[in-house]
């Protein structure tokens, strides 16, 4: 951190978190297919867990890389605890400007 990203820090008490993008998550039909697929592209099986539940996850990490990616069964009642949506109401033309 810089002198002055310090000092700023300690003028408002607010202190600098230093964050990293670790995973994402990625919701799939089929786990043993994406297993397969990231298998071929030579990424390392971080992990495999299946529950009794049936829910199944995977996580693969790309070689050289510090984040990972989580594969798991894609089922409306489960994402819905992992994953918002917000539903975009206004035209395309119009949520294409809020972008910028």
């Amino acid at each position: 951190m810089s002198n002055t990203a310090q000092k700023a820090a300690m003028s408002t008490g607010v202190a600098r978190v230093d964050m990293k993008f670790e995973v994402v998550v990625i919701p799939v039909s089929d786990v043993d297919r994406a297993k397969e697929f990231y298998g071929r592209l030579g990424w390392r099986l971080d992990a495999d867990f299946r529950f009794d539940n049936g829910f199944h996850v995977v996580q693969f990490t790309p070689p050289g890389s510090a984040c990972s990616i989580q594969v798991l069964l894609r089922r409306r009642n489960d994402l819905s605890s992992l994953i918002s949506t917000k539903e975009i109401t206004s035209p395309p033309s119009q949520a294409h400007q809020h972008k910028r």
